[in-house]
């Protein structure tokens, strides 16, 4: 994968592999490829906080408020907090009693420049709020703002009745509990499920190989170089089959799920990591795909994610890339099964360009690309997190004592806790984890507006600053991650040039090996 930045390392061959959230099944419109219906921003949880009780993490309390509202205004955003419920408060809070409308507090909560306080009763104040609020239009940090003075009421101590009744759905969506969950073996329920599908994904491969037509129609040249590709994904698959119980673990936290990641392997383990909905085979056309998907990656540290199926460009690939992109040897098995989007379709790829200044379709490619990068590093940095954490509840705390000074670096840069703390080590909690995926889930959302965005150029910028404004123009409008456009922008310098930071602890971490150049 090309960074567009000539001086940023490259990211591919990383050795961890995130597959999204497939919509396939879906009607095709803005990048279907992204499914986001079932991934939410959370707020930690009564467990979270309890573990940070427990293991005497020490946060003031306007850093602890801070952290709290970045996550709720990004679940305000997403329509997620019991804001309906809130409209005679936050009337009474912008039109006190016998004192008539407050004007800035006005202007500030409904985004507004009125000069003049509008001549409105409280009942009439209180009706344009829930008008506001379900057109997505209050500005939900004065929101937020308001609804911390409950959470925090003032006597040192936080209420956390108060911050769950923010809540519209109090369950695992929401909800983050505990990271303790987010790597376990398939249970028993689930591991019959999974043999069975790693047996028929390893026939639709075996199948795949000996399908000629159809592999010329996808892979054009490289037909007989993906035939071996295939036969080599089932023997992965069958390895994996046989070592189920310890190759193949499970998020039953929900954290995948929240990202938009539904799987990712491990290619120095020779293992892979699924979303529960994957292990249970809630849809199991999708959950063979990402088997097959995932065991692509297994084969090769080649075989990398430049473009999932559906993304803008996945069509008119190369050559080059069709047979080095996992996403590509899912179309054969999904045409097999008489699932796929491009039923008889041969995928021819695009001319190489003459150059001059990009052409839109060309410009929204890149967008993906470049927010499928920012969607994968935001969700390695939460998988070294977690790693680290679950290590630690193994009594292992070799990677921390390794790694603090660069996760502090990290925590500075992304929001998080671990700068902060006033106690003598830093301790990863429920609080930073909730906090960097939602990060990640932010560029998840993003990217299925990719193929719609608005396309910010003139003719004197360069390609990298053609993308780069127009990835800041959405993360502004959409007002994710952060609500202040100078955060999103420096959140979007700090990846770019982090990002070989980010690949190299990742592969050490969480891979347990060095990240191939």
């Amino acid at each position: 994968m090309k960074i567009l930045k000539n001086d940023s390392v490259a990211v591919s061959r990383s050795n961890v592999w995130h597959a999204p959230k497939s919509a396939a099944n879906k009607k095709v419109e803005i990048n279907p490829g992204w499914d986001i219906s079932g991934a939410k921003f959370r707020v930690p949880g009564t467990a979270s906080f309890a573990e940070m009780k427990s293991r005497k993490v020490e946060l003031s309390e306007e850093v602890l408020k801070d952290s709290l509202a970045v996550l709720l205004e990004r679940m305000a955003t997403e329509g997620q907090l019991n804001l309906g419920s809130q409209s005679e408060e936050l009337a009474r809070a912008v039109y006190p009693d016998d004192k008539g409308i407050l004007l800035d507090a006005y202007n500030e909560l409904l985004n507004t420049k009125e000069k003049a306080a509008p001549d409105l009763s409280r009942k009439q104040l209180e009706k344009l709020i829930k008008s506001k609020v379900e057109a997505n239009q209050l500005n939900y940090g004065a929101v937020v703002a308001h609804l911390l003075k409950k959470v925090f009421p003032g006597n040192g101590k936080m209420d956390m009745d108060a911050l769950m009744d923010l809540l519209k759905v109090r369950n695992q969506s929401t909800i983050y509990e505990s990271v303790l969950k987010a790597r376990s073996r398939l249970s028993g329920g689930d591991a019959g499920k999974m043999k069975s599908a790693l047996s028929k994904a390893e026939d639709l491969c075996k199948q795949s190989a000996e399908s000629t037509d159809m592999l010329k129609d996808v892979f054009g040249g490289q037909a007989a170089q993906a035939a071996v590709i295939y036969k080599a994904i089932g023997e992965k698959l069958k390895h994996l089959r046989q070592q189920a119980d310890t190759n193949i673990t499970v998020d039953y936290n929900g954290d995948a799920a929240q990202m938009g990641v539904s799987a990712y392997a491990l290619f120095n383990k020779q293992s892979i990591h699924l979303l529960a909905d994957v292990a249970s085979q809630k849809d199991q056309v999708e959950s063979l795909m990402t088997l097959i998907h995932e065991a692509a990656h297994l084969v090769s540290r080649d075989i990398d994610d430049l473009g999932y199926y559906t993304a803008p460009g996945f069509v008119t690939a190369s050559e080059t890339v069709k047979i080095n992109n996992a996403a590509h040897f899912e179309e054969v098995p999904r045409r097999l099964l008489k699932e796929s989007l491009y039923k008889g379709l041969k995928f021819v790829p695009k001319a190489a360009s003459s150059g001059g200044q990009m052409d839109t379709e060309n410009i929204r490619e890149e967008v993906s690309k470049t927010l499928d990068r920012l969607w994968k590093k935001s969700a390695d940095v939460h998988d070294i997190l977690a790693t680290i954490r679950l290590q630690q509840a193994e009594k292992d705390n070799s990677k921390m004592e390794k790694y603090k000074g660069k996760l502090k670096y990290f925590s500075e840069g992304l929001g998080l806790t671990l700068h902060q703390q006033r106690n003598s080590e830093p301790v990863i909690t429920g609080l930073d984890l909730a906090l960097i995926e939602g990060i990640a889930h932010a560029f998840h959302l993003l990217n299925a507006k990719a193929g719609t965005m608005p396309v910010i150029q003139n003719s004197d910028m360069s390609k990298y600053e053609i993308v780069k404004a127009t990835i800041l123009h959405a993360m502004n409008e959409q007002r994710l991650p952060f609500s202040d456009p100078q955060k999103n922008r420096a959140l979007f310098s700090w990846f770019d040039y982090n990002l070989g930071e980010i690949t190299s602890m990742n592969a050490d971490v969480v891979m347990g090996g060095p990240a191939k150049k």
